[in-house]
């Protein structure tokens, strides 16, 4: 019986995408980490991650967040500073790191802790991870997996040991 072959190989490109997406499903569930896409002209923000574990909102809820409201949920000793050090890396085009006080659903404070970095463009964006930094810095509390986000935005993954 004849079979057909193809003079090209097919890529596997949906196969690697599907591998890709589904690490990085499972490493942003077991690790407790949040990854945020903030588009800075809309002020919306895309989330990924378990954030009913870690801040209490129902997912749905959380996914219709924008800026405004994140900002509103930082705690009023730590909004100047935090918002300033955001403003601060759009203007540089830079990393930022800063630990401050979010509002969990059911009202009290958690520790965040905060990093990510700017990519400048027609559309600038902040893109990072958050979580809860109450068991302390992640070197203490975490050790880094074996995965990263591909450049110019190096995200290291942290697992619970």
């Amino acid at each position: 019986m004849p079979t057909l072959k193809s003079a090209t190989p097919v890529p596997r490109i949906a196969d690697d995408t599907l591998r890709r997406a589904e690490l990085f499903h499972f490493l942003t569930d077991e690790t407790d980490l949040l990854i945020y896409d903030y588009e800075v002209n809309s002020g919306r923000i895309a989330w990924q991650g378990p954030v009913a574990q870690v801040l209490g909102y129902p997912p749905e809820q959380f996914a219709r967040m924008d800026v405004a409201r994140w900002i509103a949920l930082i705690h009023p000793d730590d909004r100047a500073a935090t918002v300033k050090k955001h403003e601060q890396a759009l203007a540089d085009g830079g990393r930022y790191t800063v630990t401050y006080r979010f509002q969990h659903l059911a009202g009290h404070y958690i520790p965040i802790h905060d990093r990510g970095i700017v990519l400048l463009g027609a559309a600038p964006r902040l893109v990072g991870s958050v979580f809860d930094a109450s068991a302390g810095p992640p070197r203490d509390s975490y050790h880094a997996c074996c995965w990263r986000a591909p450049p110019p935005a190096p995200v290291w993954i942290f697992c619970k040991r």
